[in-house]
């Protein structure tokens, strides 16, 4: 009997210690897996923090933003609108003596309506209107209205430019919408 306790020491010994190497490999993965979690976990912590770092804005702030909306928002009339297009055009280098040709816009449509974000809101298209001139003045052009600094609801809705190498000239067909408020909305 001495005997069979003693084989089964040994053998629960043999048993006993693979199982605890399998179980400390198992575990040693783990922890590698969770080694490889934390540098990304750690990266998204940094970036709530920077984003909850943030200053909240003041309720003044909220406010003075929303009446800027709300003022470019304001009715427009068609020679107002015109107006900011070419003081665009001019500010970017662009002729507009209307005898140089280099910005033309054409009359346009009627004003239309159209239902955005659950508000009505009139609309002005200038569809077509070429403007011509080197290619840095054109492309400053497009940028300064896609930019909306002059206007924050005016939307460039396409551009087509083309490059005549020959004259050192730059063509672009420009598409725009202006979006307002009518009387009363």
């Amino acid at each position: 009997m001495d005997n069979l306790i003693t084989r089964l020491r040994s053998m629960g010994l043999v048993l006993i210690i693979p199982i605890l190497v399998v179980i400390i490999v198992a575990l040693g993965a783990l922890y590698m897996q969770q080694k490889g979690r934390e540098g990304a976990l750690q990266e998204q912590i940094n970036k709530l923090q920077l984003t909850l770092l943030k200053p909240v804005a003041s309720t003044a702030e909220l406010e003075e933003d929303y009446r800027a909306v709300n003022s470019s928002l304001s009715p427009l009339t068609d020679k107002a609108a015109l107006d900011i297009i070419i003081g665009i055009a001019r500010e970017s280098g662009i002729d507009v003596n209307p005898e140089s040709g280099k910005l033309v816009i054409p009359p346009q449509n009627v004003l239309r309506e159209e239902n955005v974000g659950g508000g009505t809101y009139h609309v002005m298209s200038f569809k077509n209107m070429t403007v011509r001139g080197d290619y840095e003045n054109v492309i400053a052009f497009i940028l300064n209205l896609e930019s909306g600094e002059a206007l924050k609801t005016m939307v460039l809705r396409g551009v087509s430019i083309q490059q005549y190498e020959q004259e050192d000239e730059t063509i672009a067909t420009i598409d725009i919408d202006i979006y307002t408020k009518g009387e009363g909305g």
